[in-house]
């Protein structure tokens, strides 16, 4: 004779794959049948400030005046820097990507490096 079943299943039970499948964090129980709950999408917040200047240093970029277009990157990542320091994580929004520090590192490492990149670049063109 084989062994007695267990009362309660286990969760390697291949029986129940399918419906574990579906539980998660984005799924609920409603009327007795698993159906997905609606994705948040995050608001974009003070992103906003940011992201024009960071369009205009491209712009200028994009049209010969490097040397504008450089410094206004670093101002626009320098900015958003100080705006992910102040400001907590649900007003930061599009800018709270990782944790504070990581990410105010990252973007004041990404200002310094421009700015130091655009103050040392050689425009005069060659003999």
């Amino acid at each position: 004779m084989g062994e007695p079943q267990p009362r309660r299943c286990r969760p390697d039970d291949p029986s129940h794959a399918p419906v574990q499948h579906r539980r998660g964090c984005r799924t609920r129980r409603r009327r007795g049948r698993l159906t997905e709950a609606p994705v948040a999408t995050p608001k974009l917040g003070w992103w906003w400030v940011v992201a024009p200047i960071l369009a205009l240093g491209l712009l200028a970029c994009a049209f010969d005046r490097i040397l504008l277009g450089g410094y206004l990157l670093a101002a626009g990542a320098g900015l958003g820097a100080i705006i992910r320091l102040v400001l907590p994580k649900a007003d930061a929004g599009g800018l709270a990507v990782r944790s504070r520090l990581v990410d105010v590192t990252v973007l004041v490492g990404f200002a310094l490096a421009l700015a130091f990149l655009t103050s040392v670049v050689d425009l005069r063109p060659l003999p």
